[in-house]
């Protein structure tokens, strides 16, 4: 079984981040929950955070690891923090398989989507 971190910046606004919740528990909905446990978590500000939250999955079982980060662009959160975080864990845990996936703002097909919204 595989687990699905799906990862945010996090905000003071608790609005911010419960919409962000909701949208990972959609996703969550869309999952076979015996072959993909999904949650989230954020870099900064709220918990749960990305550091604690990757090892709490890790001690529930789960030896495959995904983290999708929620973020438009490649920024420092993207291109450091977060590959920092995954070797710190898999360091600790060599047998685990952590990969981090493409932001989403890299996705093929972001420009139409912003167009069809704007059309």
């Amino acid at each position: 079984m595989k687990a699905l971190i799906v990862t945010a910046h996090g905000s003071r606004r608790a609005e911010s981040n419960n919409e962000f919740i909701q949208i990972v528990e959609k996703v969550k909905a869309l999952f076979d929950p015996s072959e993909y446990s999904v949650t989230h978590a954020f870099l900064e500000i709220e918990p749960p955070f990305l550091s604690e939250q990757l090892p709490l999955v890790i001690a529930q079982g789960y030896s495959t690891i995904d983290i999708f980060p929620y973020f438009l662009n490649a920024g420092t959160h993207v291109d450091r923090d977060i590959p920092q975080i995954i070797s710190k864990v898999q360091s600790h845990n060599p047998l685990c398989a952590i990969t981090q996936l493409p932001y989403i703002g890299s996705f093929h097909g972001m420009a139409e989507l912003i167009f069809s919204q704007i059309r």
